[in-house]
């Protein structure tokens, strides 16, 4: 299965994670604890880039914003985790690492042809393009990329494909051209959207549920 033959051992090894992804959960993090005790002992870095819709009101509030107001700020929180998560702890891994300043999130949002979010309707894109690269410490490293979302519920039960790449075989092509569209997405360079990061704001709300010792590997479910 892929969350104990791939996503765990791979994180295990891994000193950089860069994910980008149209749905995110904290769940996804707290599933592959054992996984990710290893990368947090590591000293661990994470950048994830997430999809997010937008309401009339938030819509409003962006124009001519160059970050994202408190209020919309409080609804990606929100979004980020159910109350579920927060009483299983599962929040931990993903507060941890945004404490240590160890994972930074970037928002992608749908603007029109004047670079103003676009209201909320039927037509209105999603960022839903899923690429994930892990590094070890020598640089060598894997991408995936396919269908598969960023939660618990698309690495235990969902009917999920995505390909492998590798950086130091015949696949090392494919591994350079996923890498090299994660970094132009987090340079925002995304036809059609725009890329925030998130508010500090947003960033402490995290912070309160970070634990006062580093998480361990034994809370929650290990595949």
């Amino acid at each position: 299965e892929a969350l104990r033959d791939f996503y765990v051992p791979a994180l295990s090894r891994a000193v950089s994670y860069d994910r980008s992804v149209g749905y995110f959960r904290a769940s996804s993090l707290s599933v592959a604890a054992r996984g990710l005790s290893r990368f947090i002992a590591g000293q661990g870095h994470a950048r994830f880039l997430i999809g997010a819709e937008v309401g009339e009101e938030e819509r409003d509030a962006l124009i001519g914003a160059q970050e994202i107001p408190p209020s919309f700020a409080a609804k990606l929180a929100a979004g980020l985790v159910t109350s579920d998560e927060i009483a299983q702890r599962r929040l931990e891994v993903l507060a941890w690492l945004v404490k240590e300043k160890r994972l930074e999130i970037k928002v992608a949002i749908a603007v029109d042809e004047d670079g103003v979010p676009t209201p909320p309707g039927m037509a209105v894109p999603y960022f839903h393009e899923k690429i994930g690269i892990l590094r070890d410490r020598l640089g060598d490293g894997v991408a995936f990329q396919g269908s598969i979302n960023e939660s618990a519920t698309a690495w235990l039960h969902n009917f999920e494909s995505f390909s492998v790449f590798q950086s130091w075989d015949g696949t090392a092509g494919h591994f350079d051209l996923w890498v090299g569209k994660f970094e132009h997405r987090w340079r925002g360079e995304v036809p059609g959207f725009r890329v925030f990061s998130l508010p500090e704001a947003l960033e402490e709300e995290l912070v309160k549920y970070a634990p006062a010792e580093i998480p361990a590997a034994n809370r929650g479910p290990q595949f």
